[in-house]
């Protein structure tokens, strides 16, 4: 959308848990991230902005993690 790239969950439906976070990841762990900040909906439609300059071409996954307890709760590749 013009200058600025996004991440789109569409039809998403996860469950809620502490400390949920939206992350690019090369990989299914928090290793090597792009951190998109926390999550803002855990059903629907949601664009989360990704900051500009990220090689997204890096990332193969869209995370969502639970930093509390370094667990992962769902995934979608890209």
């Amino acid at each position: 959308s013009g200058d600025q790239t996004y991440l789109r969950f569409e039809n998403l439906k996860t469950i809620n848990g502490p400390d949920l976070r939206i992350y690019l990841s090369s990989g299914l762990n928090a290793d090597n991230i792009v951190d998109l900040g926390p999550i803002r909906a855990t059903e629907g439609n949601v664009n989360y902005p990704i900051p500009a300059g990220t090689d997204i071409g890096k990332y193969k996954n869209a995370l969502i993690w639970c930093r509390a307890f370094s667990v992962l709760f769902s995934y979608a590749q890209l």
